[in-house]
C-alpha cells in the first residue's frame, strides 16, 4: 500500500540547496528548421536573447511561456536567408510578460505588424489578453480575452470577442462560465456565443464533469442547446490501480432508443513489464456489436526515458492489420531537452518514411547559463512526492498559493541536474515519472516559479 509523504529538508540538505546557488542549466538559444515540399528545403532560423536569469527549453516556446526578452528570425527566399520578423517581450516587476511585439524586418526599415497585451491581477492571473494588427500607421484591435477569478484563483468567466472593422467596434463574441466544488475542481461549464452585440446571448454547449473518490474525473457529459440542454456525448474514465494513467470509452446519446450508445474508445498499451508504451483506439461496430481496431501510437523510449520516436498507425480492415501513418522522431542534449524533432509520412510503395508536404525537421540549439537557486526561501505552495523510498514511479504533487509558471529539477546529491522540464501557469499541478533508471541513492527535486520555489528529498532503491 502506498503512503503519502511530505518531507521536511533537515540541516544537511541546507548545505545542498548552498551549493547549488550557482547551478549550471541549458537554455534554448537558437532554432533552425526545414521544410518539405519536394525535398528538405531551408525554412527559416530563429535566434534568441534573454535577460535576468530567464530561460526555458523547446516545451517552452512550444506552449508560447518562453521568457525571451528579444527573438530574430530569418526566412529563407530560397537562395539565402533574409531578416523577417523580431519578437519583442517586456516584463513587468513579477517578471511576467506584458506585451509581445511582432516587428516586421524583411523591407527597408522595421514596420510593426502585430502585438499581443497582458493584463495581470494581484495574484498575477491574467485578467485580460488584448492582439492588435498594425494598420495604417496605428494599432487596430482584432481580438481581446477578458477573465475573471474567485478567490481561489479559479477561472469562473472568459468573455472573448473579436473587433468589427466596419463598426469599428467590438463584434461577434463568446463566453464561458466555469463552476467549481467547494475543493476547485471544475464540475461544469457553459460556452455561449452571439453575432451581434448587445444582444442576449445564445447557449451552445454544456460540459459536466463527476469526480471518484480519489478526487479523479471519471465522467464528463457534453449537452447541446436545443430549446434546453439535450445529451450529446459522455466521456468515461477507467483509472488503474495505481491510479496514474486511465483508459476511457466515448459514448453518443441515442434519441431513439434513449440511450447511450458506444462511440469509440482507448486505451493504454501496457509491455510484460507493466509499462506503458502507447495507446490505441477502437471503434464501435452497431452492426456486428463489437469494437473495431482503428488506430494506435506506439513509443520508443531511450535509457532515460525521453521518448526517441513516435509512430502513429491506422488499421486496415482490408488486411486486418496497424499500417504506418507517420512517424515523430526526437533526439535531447544531457539536460533532456529537446534538440531535433521530424515528422515523416509512411510510403507504401517503398515501405520506407519519406518527406511529406509541410512535414518539417527542426532543430535546436542550447547554451549553458548561471540560474540562480538560492532563493529557497521565497516558499510560495506546498511540494508533496511519493512513495518514498521509490523504485519505480515518483509521483509530485504541486499547490501553489498563486497560479505560476515554473520549472521542475532534479538533482542527484553531488548537484549535477538529471532531469528539467518546464510547465505553463497552473494552481496545482500532478504528475508521475519514471525513476527506474535512477541509481539507488538520495535525490532533490526543486520547482522553482515566477513568485517563489520549493523542494523536496526522495530516495531511489
Amino acid at each position: 500500500m502506498l503512503r503519502k509523504y511530505t518531507l521536511t529538508i533537515i540541516a544537511a540538505l541546507c548545505f545542498f540547496a548552498t551549493e547549488l546557488a550557482a547551478q549550471n542549466s541549458s537554455r534554448l538559444r537558437a532554432t533552425h528548421a526545414f521544410r518539405y515540399d519536394t525535398s528538405w528545403q531551408p525554412y527559416d532560423s530563429t535566434t534568441l536573447v534573454y535577460s535576468n536569469g530567464n530561460g526555458g527549453d523547446y516545451w517552452d516556446l512550444l506552449n508560447r511561456r518562453l521568457k525571451y526578452d528579444t527573438t530574430f528570425m530569418l526566412g529563407w527566399n530560397g537562395s539565402a536567408y533574409l531578416p523577417y520578423i523580431n519578437t519583442i517581450q517586456t516584463f513587468n516587476a513579477q517578471n511576467r510578460v506584458t506585451e509581445r511585439l511582432y516587428v516586421n524586418v524583411l523591407g527597408a526599415s522595421p514596420v510593426n505588424d502585430r502585438k499581443t497585451t497582458y493584463t495581470y491581477d494581484n495574484n498575477g492571473n491574467i485578467v485580460e489578453q488584448l492582439e492588435q494588427d498594425w494598420v495604417n500607421n496605428g494599432w487596430e484591435n482584432t481580438f481581446r480575452e477578458v477573465r475573471t477569478f474567485d478567490a481561489n484563483n479559479n477561472l469562473i468567466l472568459s468573455n472573448s470577442e473579436y473587433w468589427n472593422t466596419a463598426t469599428n467596434n467590438w463584434g461577434s463574441s463568446y463566453i464561458s462560465v466555469f463552476t467549481y466544488s467547494s475543493n476547485n475542481n471544475l464540475i461544469s461549464r457553459v460556452l455561449a456565443s452571439r453575432n451581434t452585440p448587445n444582444v442576449p446571448y445564445d447557449s451552445s454547449s454544456r460540459s459536466t464533469i463527476h469526480y471518484n473518490a480519489n478526487n479523479q474525473a471519471d465522467t464528463s457529459v457534453l449537452y447541446l442547446w436545443n430549446n434546453g440542454w439535450v445529451e450529446s456525448s459522455r466521456t468515461i474514465s477507467i483509472y488503474n490501480g495505481a491510479g496514474t494513467s486511465y483508459d476511457y470509452i466515448i459514448e453518443s446519446w441515442d434519441a431513439t432508443a434513449n440511450t447511450w450508445a458506444n462511440n469509440l474508445r482507448g486505451f493504454t498499451l501496457y509491455n510484460a513489464s507493466n509499462i506503458a508504451y502507447g495507446d490505441s483506439t477502437q471503434r464501435w461496430n452497431a452492426n456486428t456489436s463489437m469494437w473495431v481496431n482503428n488506430s494506435r501510437g506506439l513509443n520508443t523510449m531511450d535509457a532515460n526515458n525521453d521518448r526517441v520516436e513516435y509512430v502513429y498507425q491506422q488499421f486496415d480492415t482490408l488486411t486486418g492489420t496497424f499500417i504506418n501513418n507517420y512517424v515523430d522522431s526526437y533526439a535531447y542534449n544531457n539536460f533532456h531537452q529537446v534538440t531535433w524533432t521530424k515528422r515523416q509520412a509512411w510510403d507504401t510503395l517503398t515501405d520506407a518514411w519519406v518527406g511529406s508536404y509541410n512535414f518539417t525537421d527542426n532543430r535546436y540549439y542550447y547554451e549553458l547559463f548561471t540560474a540562480d537557486v538560492n532563493s529557497i526561501a521565497r516558499e510560495a505552495g506546498v511540494l508533496t512526492v511519493y512513495p518514498v523510498p521509490t523504485n519505480n514511479m515518483l509521483n509530485i504533487d504541486m499547490k501553489w498559493n498563486k497560479p505560476q509558471d515554473f520549472t521542475v529539477t532534479i538533482f542527484d546529491m553531488q548537484g549535477r541536474l538529471v532531469k528539467q522540464w518546464g510547465q505553463q501557469a497552473a494552481k496545482e499541478y500532478k504528475t508521475s515519472i519514471p525513476v527506474r533508471d535512477l541509481a539507488p541513492g538520495n535525490y532533490v527535486i526543486q520547482v522553482r516559479g515566477t513568485e517563489g520555489n520549493t523542494q523536496q528529498q526522495f530516495i531511489v532503491f
